[in-house]
C-alpha cells in the first residue's frame, strides 16, 4: 500500500532538504510534491482566487492511487489547509505520517539570511 508522508514546519526549518534527501533514498515508486510550487505556479491579480489547494488534493491522491508513495511538504499551517488534510486522510486512511520540523524564529531568519533569494525579512 502506498505511504504518504508529510513534512511541515516554519520557513527555513529544512523541510525541502529533508524531502529531497528522503526521496534520493526511497526505492519505491515515490512522487516529490513541493507545496511551494504550487503557491507560485500563478500569476494573478490579488483578487483572484487560485486553486493551488485543489491541484495538490488530486495531485497526492492520483498518485497514491496508482501505488505511488507520496512525499509532501510545505510551509502550512493545519487550520488553513485541515479540510485539505481531511479529504487527504478520508480517501487514504492508512500508512499516514506527518512530521513536524520546528525552528525558532531566529534560526528561521539565520537561514533565511544564507539564501541567495530573500524570500523573508526580519520586518516580514
Amino acid at each position: 500500500m502506498s505511504k504518504l508522508i508529510i513534512i511541515r514546519g516554519p520557513s527555513g526549518a529544512g523541510k525541502s532538504a529533508v524531502a529531497k534527501d528522503l526521496f534520493k533514498q526511497v526505492t519505491r515508486p515515490t512522487a516529490l510534491i513541493e507545496r511551494d510550487y504550487y503557491m507560485f505556479m500563478f500569476k494573478t491579480g490579488s483578487d483572484t482566487k487560485v486553486p493551488n489547494k485543489e491541484l495538490l488534493e488530486s495531485n497526492i491522491l492520483i498518485c497514491l492511487n496508482h501505488d505511488f508513495d507520496v512525499i509532501f511538504e510545505g510551509n502550512f499551517k493545519i487550520d488553513t489547509h485541515k479540510q485539505l488534510l481531511d479529504r487527504l486522510f478520508a480517501a487514504h486512511p492508512h500508512d499516514n505520517y506527518i512530521f513536524y520540523l520546528d525552528v525558532s524564529l531566529a534560526e528561521s531568519l539565520r537561514r533565511h539570511n544564507t539564501r541567495s533569494e530573500k524570500i523573508i525579512s526580519e520586518e516580514k
